[in-house]
């Protein structure tokens, strides 16, 4: 499963100085992500399921992973039984765009779906199920 880990550069409110380093992963195939916070930047040139791991109660609770595709394709998150917003098990983009986001929040070991964004139309081409 080729994919490479990197960290983005926050900067400080009045951007003066960058200092705070948060994670992030590049997924460019099918795979499982690494990260339990950061960002997940998806490159798959085809579609890709990417399984991502349940967060752990009381440890995890409020970590945050936001998932940006940066092709054209309807790519798939995997989540255990029920560790989508207490009942789901995954997050598809319906539209394949360039753009698509997906953010996440941890919260007593499940993930609890945020924000869908679309570069095109926010919020109008996800489906969980």
């Amino acid at each position: 499963m080729p994919q490479r880990d990197i960290l983005r550069l926050h900067g400080t409110q009045d951007n003066a100085e960058a200092t705070q380093l948060s994670p992030a992963q590049v997924m460019s195939a099918t795979g499982t992500m690494d990260l339990q916070s950061g960002d997940v930047i998806i490159t798959a040139a085809g579609v890709a399921t990417i399984t991502v791991p349940a967060p752990v109660a009381g440890q995890d609770d409020f970590k945050r992973i936001k998932f940006i595709s940066t092709t054209a394709q309807a790519h798939i998150l995997s989540f255990g039984a029920n560790k989508l917003n207490g009942n789901k098990t995954s997050l598809t983009w319906t539209r394949a765009t360039i753009g698509q986001i997906a953010e996440v929040m941890a919260f007593n070991g499940v993930w609890i779906a945020l924000s869908f964004q679309d570069a095109a139309a926010f919020a109008q081409y996800i489906t969980l199920a």
